[in-house]
């Protein structure tokens, strides 16, 4: 993670690498028809990330666990196919927050936030696929700092960016990149991923 906070305060800016957190999903229910498929489950975010409360922003972990209904439908048909994932977060307390307005360690309990994924498809070949990419969050609840709630702290962030797949036999190897805008509370940037899937 790299962290820029802008001109006059380029002393602050760091960078940091590591685990993030781990996510589990105990189990997944999956509902298929010709074009359309659907799927629900309860993801779960298990705090393993490297975390120091001295760090933020640029913490691979967030120091809570977080348990996250999701529901995601896909839509196939010849070269284009649509997908969302739609989820909902909810957090424990952070127990060891540095409080910027204070300098204290406090307790705080994140906002619940809504969040949804999207990608537009088009297949060029069997292993070809370009396509956009992005995501929608918004904070629905404030935080709160040692029980109290944090007064217009609510997050918001769109993103978009191009995507591109190419599949092997049982393996996909997928590029994509997300521009952030509409940011509201949040850190502003671009994310660069790369994604490998193995079918067994």
């Amino acid at each position: 993670m790299d962290f820029d906070f802008g001109p006059g305060f380029t002393a602050m800016s760091d960078s940091r690498s590591g685990l993030g957190d781990i996510i589990i999903d105990p189990f997944i229910l999956a509902w298929h028809s010709e074009h359309v498929h659907w799927v629900t489950g309860v993801d779960i975010y298990v705090p393993t990330g490297k975390y120091d409360a001295a760090k933020e922003p640029i913490n691979p972990g967030n120091n809570v666990w977080t348990v996250e209904p999701i529901f995601a439908v896909t839509y196939l048909n010849g070269p284009f196919d649509v997908s969302f994932k739609f989820m909902y977060d909810i957090s424990t307390t952070n127990d060891d927050y540095l409080n910027p307005n204070t300098g204290l360690i406090s307790d705080l309990k994140p906002g619940q936030e809504f969040h949804f994924d999207y990608a537009f498809g088009y297949n060029l070949s069997p292993a070809w696929e370009v396509g956009l990419n992005g995501y929608y969050y918004r904070q629905v609840t404030e935080d709160e700092i040692n029980g109290t709630d944090a007064a217009d702290q609510k997050g918001q962030v769109l993103a978009a960016g191009p995507a591109v797949k190419f599949n092997y036999k049982n393996m996909s190897f997928i590029l994509k990149s997300q521009w952030e805008t509409a940011v509201k509370n949040r850190s502003e940037g671009v994310s660069n991923w790369f994604k490998f899937v193995y079918v067994f």
